[in-house]
């Protein structure tokens, strides 16, 4: 696991525990966190304006992803940064399985076949269908 104190604190930002527990908990999770469930599993210590604006100053410095999920869902996903500034898990696609709801990272998918003169930024898609559980 990455020392989340030299992650925000390579990104510029100022190291405190509040930052500290929500990046921890991102790194920590299996894949792209709903903000509903990330504000629940913080209520107590961390009010919602404050996770907000933690949560923007992360995305801000290209810490974390954040990006819509089926039904319009806010999802945040930790991108994985390492200290020289290359991503291991930067742009790609998602797959939310419209019967379990599951969210799967498509690290492997591309996007091809771009009209001519089109160039890439950012990938915000999420692809919606049935996974492999439950086909």
């Amino acid at each position: 696991m990455q020392d989340v104190r030299e992650v925000i604190k390579s990104a510029g930002l100022r190291v405190t525990n509040q930052r500290i527990a929500i990046l921890e908990y991102l790194i920590g999770s299996d894949g792209p966190v709903v903000l509903h469930a990330l504000h629940k599993k913080f209520s107590d210590t961390v009010n919602r304006i404050t996770l907000y604006r933690i949560l923007n100053d992360f995305e801000e410095k290209k810490i974390v992803k954040l990006f819509f999920g089926q039904g319009g869902q806010k999802h945040i996903e930790f991108i994985r940064a390492e200290k020289n500034g290359s991503h291991l898990h930067g742009e790609h696609l998602h797959f939310q399985c419209k019967r379990c709801d599951k969210l799967f990272c498509l690290d492997d998918v591309e996007v091809k076949n771009l009209p001519e003169g089109f160039n890439l930024s950012s990938a915000q898609s999420v692809l919606v269908g049935k996974c492999d559980k439950c086909d």
